[in-house]
């Protein structure tokens, strides 16, 4: 994961509200841009800084593993996130000419793998959470982040939930920054990102259009 600068530069800018599923994930531009420097760690640099979460996704009462998968398009290999850790611009150009390819791997659905993003902006994930189980389908539901290389904080928390076709299914996202929104005091707990407070109901904090960090339930 990457650590960020909080310098703020004003651009004129739209923001995309909560909303329900859409067919593709992306970042909404807004009136704030965080530059993000780089950490030049061992583990960034290994092929192990990829995430993985356990849990029953599958609603089978048996523990899987869910792992995250980076790769570029070009070699079909795992390939490394961070090229060059002395200059972001240079690490983007890169990113995108290496047309990295990012997917969710599990123990229990060998055969087929779910394709977060092809998007060449991107260096795989940022955040990936076992939720529990929010919903009526069987099995916990999973949340994540893309870590998009580029020079703003805004970003997209997106849920899944392995339904009844034996696929990922989107069926909830909201609009987060990656500064502000991940921080352990705008957390729950110093850790979560939201909450369950029913069976079928959360609560989240999401980042709004005046660039605050806000409280919103959803029922599913």
């Amino acid at each position: 994961m990457q650590t960020f600068i909080k310098a703020l530069l004003p651009v004129i800018t739209l923001f995309a509200a909560c909303s329900e599923p859409q067919s593709n994930t992306s970042i909404s531009v807004s009136d704030t841009i965080q530059k993000k420097t780089i950490t030049d760690t061992a583990q960034q640099q290994e092929l192990n800084d990829r995430l993985s979460i356990t849990g029953d996704f599958n609603g089978d009462g048996i523990t899987d593993t869910v792992r995250e998968s980076y790769i570029s398009s070009i070699t079909n290999l795992e390939s490394k996130k961070l090229f060059d850790s002395s200059s972001w611009d240079n690490n983007i150009e890169q990113i995108k000419n290496n047309k990295g390819v990012c997917r969710l791997i599990e123990t229990f659905n060998k055969t087929n793998s779910f394709v977060v993003t092809d998007k060449p902006q991107q260096a795989g994930l940022l955040r990936l959470d076992n939720l529990g189980n929010i919903n009526k389908q069987k099995g916990d539901e999973l949340g994540y982040v893309i870590d998009w290389a580029d020079y703003s904080g805004l970003n997209t928390y997106v849920i899944l939930s392995f339904d009844e076709h034996k696929i990922w299914k989107e069926i909830y996202s909201f609009p987060i920054n990656e500064n502000i929104s991940l921080e352990p005091e705008a957390l729950y707990n110093g850790k979560d990102i939201l909450i369950k407070i029913s069976p079928y109901k959360i609560r989240y904090k999401y980042y709004n259009n005046e660039g605050e960090v806000k409280e919103k339930e959803k029922t599913f």
